[in-house]
Protein backbone atom coordinates (compact mmCIF):
# COMPACT_ATOMS: atom_id res chain seq x y z
CA UNK A 1 0.00 0.00 0.00
CA UNK A 2 1.34 3.40 -1.01
CA UNK A 3 1.25 6.02 1.72
CA UNK A 4 1.54 9.62 0.60
CA UNK A 5 3.06 12.13 3.02
CA UNK A 6 1.83 15.65 2.32
CA UNK A 7 3.43 18.52 4.23
CA UNK A 8 0.88 20.39 6.36
CA UNK A 9 1.96 23.81 5.06
CA UNK A 10 0.98 22.83 1.50
CA UNK A 11 -2.51 21.92 2.63
CA UNK A 12 -2.85 25.11 4.63
CA UNK A 13 -1.91 27.24 1.60
CA UNK A 14 -4.52 25.39 -0.54
CA UNK A 15 -1.82 24.27 -2.97
CA UNK A 16 -2.13 21.03 -4.85
CA UNK A 17 0.49 18.72 -3.30
CA UNK A 18 0.35 16.39 -6.30
CA UNK A 19 1.00 19.08 -8.93
CA UNK A 20 4.80 18.81 -9.12
CA UNK A 21 4.99 15.00 -9.48
CA UNK A 22 2.09 15.09 -11.96
CA UNK A 23 3.86 17.73 -14.06
CA UNK A 24 7.07 15.71 -14.05
CA UNK A 25 5.33 12.50 -15.07
CA UNK A 26 3.25 14.28 -17.73
CA UNK A 27 6.37 15.92 -19.18
CA UNK A 28 8.25 12.61 -19.31
CA UNK A 29 5.35 10.76 -20.94
CA UNK A 30 4.85 13.47 -23.56
CA UNK A 31 8.60 13.66 -24.26
CA UNK A 32 8.90 9.92 -24.76
CA UNK A 33 5.75 9.86 -26.89
CA UNK A 34 7.20 12.68 -29.02
CA UNK A 35 10.31 10.55 -29.50
CA UNK A 36 8.16 7.58 -30.51
CA UNK A 37 6.27 9.81 -32.97
CA UNK A 38 9.56 11.02 -34.46
CA UNK A 39 10.77 7.43 -34.91
CA UNK A 40 7.45 6.53 -36.55
CA UNK A 41 7.87 9.47 -38.91
CA UNK A 42 11.32 8.18 -39.89
CA UNK A 43 9.87 4.68 -40.39
CA UNK A 44 7.06 6.14 -42.52
CA UNK A 45 9.54 8.06 -44.69
CA UNK A 46 12.19 5.41 -45.27
CA UNK A 47 10.59 1.97 -45.07
CA UNK A 48 7.89 0.13 -46.99
CA UNK A 49 5.80 -0.19 -43.80
CA UNK A 50 4.08 3.17 -44.34
CA UNK A 51 0.55 1.95 -43.57
CA UNK A 52 1.57 0.43 -40.24
CA UNK A 53 3.68 3.42 -39.21
CA UNK A 54 0.86 5.84 -40.11
CA UNK A 55 -1.70 3.78 -38.18
CA UNK A 56 0.53 3.55 -35.13
CA UNK A 57 1.28 7.28 -35.45
CA UNK A 58 -2.45 8.06 -35.42
CA UNK A 59 -2.98 5.87 -32.36
CA UNK A 60 -0.09 7.44 -30.45
CA UNK A 61 -1.35 10.94 -31.30
CA UNK A 62 -4.73 10.08 -29.82
CA UNK A 63 -2.99 8.55 -26.82
CA UNK A 64 -1.00 11.73 -26.18
CA UNK A 65 -4.12 13.87 -26.54
CA UNK A 66 -6.08 11.65 -24.14
CA UNK A 67 -3.25 11.69 -21.61
CA UNK A 68 -3.00 15.48 -21.68
CA UNK A 69 -6.77 15.83 -21.46
CA UNK A 70 -6.97 13.43 -18.51
CA UNK A 71 -4.14 15.24 -16.75
CA UNK A 72 -5.88 18.57 -17.24
CA UNK A 73 -9.20 17.23 -15.93
CA UNK A 74 -7.51 15.65 -12.90
CA UNK A 75 -5.77 18.93 -12.09
CA UNK A 76 -9.06 20.85 -12.28
CA UNK A 77 -10.90 18.27 -10.15
CA UNK A 78 -8.12 18.31 -7.54
CA UNK A 79 -8.08 22.12 -7.40
CA UNK A 80 -11.87 22.20 -7.01
CA UNK A 81 -11.72 19.59 -4.27
CA UNK A 82 -9.05 21.52 -2.38
CA UNK A 83 -10.94 24.81 -2.75
CA UNK A 84 -14.37 23.44 -1.80
CA UNK A 85 -13.39 20.55 0.37
CA UNK A 86 -15.16 18.17 -2.04
CA UNK A 87 -15.34 17.50 -5.76
CA UNK A 88 -17.88 19.63 -7.56
CA UNK A 89 -21.06 18.20 -9.07
CA UNK A 90 -20.47 17.09 -12.63
CA UNK A 91 -16.71 16.94 -12.19
CA UNK A 92 -15.91 13.93 -14.33
CA UNK A 93 -12.68 12.74 -15.85
CA UNK A 94 -13.89 13.21 -19.43
CA UNK A 95 -14.16 9.52 -20.18
CA UNK A 96 -16.77 9.96 -22.91
CA UNK A 97 -14.62 12.44 -24.80
CA UNK A 98 -11.58 10.17 -24.57
CA UNK A 99 -13.65 7.23 -25.88
CA UNK A 100 -14.92 9.39 -28.72
CA UNK A 101 -11.36 10.35 -29.68
CA UNK A 102 -10.37 6.69 -29.89
CA UNK A 103 -13.51 5.99 -31.94
CA UNK A 104 -12.68 8.88 -34.27
CA UNK A 105 -9.16 7.53 -34.80
CA UNK A 106 -10.54 4.07 -35.58
CA UNK A 107 -13.11 5.53 -37.98
CA UNK A 108 -10.38 7.45 -39.79
CA UNK A 109 -8.25 4.31 -40.00
CA UNK A 110 -11.19 2.27 -41.31
CA UNK A 111 -12.29 4.92 -43.81
CA UNK A 112 -8.78 5.23 -45.26
CA UNK A 113 -7.29 1.71 -45.11
CA UNK A 114 -4.88 2.59 -47.92
CA UNK A 115 -3.22 5.14 -45.57
CA UNK A 116 -3.73 3.75 -42.03
CA UNK A 117 -3.75 0.18 -40.76
CA UNK A 118 -6.64 -0.16 -38.24
CA UNK A 119 -4.86 -2.74 -36.06
CA UNK A 120 -1.77 -0.54 -35.87
CA UNK A 121 -4.01 2.33 -34.78
CA UNK A 122 -5.48 0.16 -32.04
CA UNK A 123 -1.96 -0.84 -30.98
CA UNK A 124 -0.90 2.81 -30.72
CA UNK A 125 -3.76 3.98 -28.52
CA UNK A 126 -2.57 2.51 -25.17
CA UNK A 127 1.06 3.68 -25.49
CA UNK A 128 0.79 6.62 -23.07
CA UNK A 129 -1.48 4.63 -20.76
CA UNK A 130 1.33 2.08 -20.49
CA UNK A 131 3.96 4.77 -19.92
CA UNK A 132 2.00 6.52 -17.14
CA UNK A 133 2.28 3.76 -14.48
CA UNK A 134 5.90 3.09 -15.48
CA UNK A 135 6.88 6.70 -14.82
CA UNK A 136 4.66 6.85 -11.72
CA UNK A 137 6.51 3.83 -10.31
CA UNK A 138 9.82 5.41 -11.24
CA UNK A 139 8.84 8.69 -9.51
CA UNK A 140 7.67 6.79 -6.41
CA UNK A 141 10.90 4.80 -6.22
CA UNK A 142 12.93 8.00 -6.62
CA UNK A 143 10.94 9.75 -3.87
CA UNK A 144 11.35 6.81 -1.48
CA UNK A 145 15.15 6.88 -1.91
CA UNK A 146 15.35 10.55 -0.90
Amino acid sequence: MLVLHIPLELLQRNENPMEKPMQTIRRRVVSLAAGILFILLIVWLFTPYRIYAAGFFLGVCVSVYNTLYLSSKMRRITEAALAQGRAGIGAGAGMLQRYLMVTLALLIAMMFPQHFHPLATIAGVPVCYILLPVFELWETQKASRV
